[in-house]
Order: C-alpha cells, then sequence, then structure tokens
C-alpha cells in the first residue's frame, strides 16, 4: 500500500512491529520518508545493516502459498541495498506471526507474476504488478 494511502491504525501497526523487529534482531530502526520505496533503514552498532520494507497483512501466516511483493518496490529497494551494500528484508506481519525474507533475484525470477488491484479500495490506481513469494522462503517469529 502506498504510504499516501495509510491509515492512522496502519502506521499504528508499523510502529508496533518496528519495536518487535528491533528487539528480535537486536537492531535500531530509522523510518524513512516516504520518498523512498522501503519503510526503514536498520542499524546495529551505528552501522546501516539492513533496508526493510514493512507489510501488515490481515490473516494468518499459512493462509496463502504465496506471500506478494509488488515488483517495482522489490527492484528499487533492491538497488538501494546494493548501493549500500546491505539486504533488502521483506517484513510482514500476520494475525498469528512475522515472516521476514531477504528475497533474490532468482526468487523473483521463478515467482508468479501477477498484477494485482486491492480488494480494500474503489480506485483503478491501486493496481500493481506483484510478484508473489513462496512462504517456505519466510522466516516466522512468534509475535
Amino acid at each position: 500500500m502506498a504510504r499516501w494511502r495509510e491509515t492512522e491504525k496502519d502506521r499504528k501497526n508499523q510502529r508496533q512491529a518496528l519495536i518487535k523487529i528491533e528487539s528480535l534482531f537486536n537492531w535500531d530502526i530509522d523510518e524513512l520518508n516516504v520518498r523512498y520505496t522501503a519503510d526503514w533503514l536498520a542499524f546495529k552498532d551505528g552501522k546501516e545493516v539492513a533496508l526493510v520494507e514493512y507489510k501488515r497483512r490481515n490473516y494468518s501466516h499459512d493462509q496463502f502459498p504465496t506471500i506478494f511483493l509488488e515488483l517495482q518496490k522489490y527492484t528499487f529497494s533492491s538497488l538501494y541495498a546494493n548501493a549500500l551494500q546491505i539486504p533488502f528484508v521483506y517484513v510482514n506481519e500476520f494475525d498469528d506471526k512475522i515472516g521476514t525474507i531477504t528475497p533474490t533475484a532468482r526468487d523473483v525470477l521463478e515467482s508468479k507474476v501477477g498484477v494485482e488491484s486491492s480488494m480494500y479500495r474503489d480506485d483503478i490506481n491501486d493496481t500493481y504488478v506483484m510478484i508473489h513469494l513462496p512462504q517456505d522462503r519466510f522466516t516466522f517469529y512468534d509475535k
């Protein structure tokens, strides 16, 4: 979801997840400005360690065999991360778990690609090219 479409509830979920991710990985996370394609830049001991995109999903982690990611977010976030020589980490919070993946070019090449629209908004501009990452490539953590 584009940041300009995020609700206050979305932002609250994201802030709570940020705290959990900081704890899980012993990171200090800075939220990035809307002009960046990822949500966070993670630091450890004052050095950047990951560029992170966060999404909240309103279902259990194992409901679907794949977890989708906007191709443009993957492409630009990977470029930024490569420039910094750090990984791009995709975080998905589900009703029951938090899942993380560092998507690779192979994941993208082997992915099902689709054009997806939001089920929650009636907006023709809310359509994206999505890649579908296999659920089994994610590492899941208890919330």
